[in-house]
């Protein structure tokens, strides 16, 4: 097998670092498209009001809109992965809040799974941290404001928030053994071509 340049496309951290970059906002607009989908399926069965449904998608496009913007400034910068983040924590709240379905809260985890891409420790910790917050000041609203849930209801929603958290606590420690693998891997390399240099 013939190996060139382009078997080793990410082998440097600006290559890997884009590609994380649109992985991760590939994962979040996929996640946007369902969320509409769902707002707007509500919306016409009359279980969602218009107006909520037209806020979560100005949010969804003013998001998408900042995210694509940072990204081509600076495809490899930090800036679009928190900016992509925390727009998408916006959304993850407001339908938090609108819809009670279990499906709903995993789902918006599920973009957060592009923490391990990235090796980034801090990212991820920032990352658990706010979708813990956002799932229980959900539950707060909904059992303390709204009186949506009563009984084994509120254990459930509890419960449910409590498996969100442990999810984020995977993806941390997944993302922190995935940093010290790749970590690994570069020093090795850089070690054995010192070797042979000397």
């Amino acid at each position: 097998m013939e190996l060139n340049e382009k078997t080793y496309q990410f082998a440097t951290k600006e290559a890997q670092l884009e590609r994380a970059n649109e992985f991760a906002l590939t994962g979040y607009i996929i996640y946007y498209v369902i969320a509409l989908i769902t707002q707007w399926t509500a919306c016409a069965m009359a279980r969602q009001t218009v107006m909520m449904s037209v806020i979560i998608t100005g949010v969804i496009i003013i998001s998408c809109v900042l995210s694509y913007v940072t990204f081509k400034k600076n495809s490899i910068g930090m800036l679009t992965r928190y900016t992509a983040f925390f727009t998408f924590l916006i959304v993850a709240f407001f339908t938090g809040i609108e819809f009670d379905n279990y499906y709903i809260r995993f789902m918006a985890c599920i973009p957060l799974v592009t923490c391990v891409v990235f090796f980034d420790v801090r990212f991820s910790i920032i990352a658990g941290c706010c979708m813990t917050v956002i799932n229980f000041a959900a539950n707060y609203i909904n059992i303390q404001i709204q009186h949506i849930y009563s009984g084994d209801q509120i254990r459930e929603q509890i419960c449910a928030s409590l498996a969100v958290v442990l999810l984020m606590i995977v993806i941390y420690l997944t993302t922190r053994v995935a940093r010290a693998y790749n970590r690994d891997t570069r020093h090795s390399l850089i070690y054995e071509q010192q070797k042979q240099k000397s």
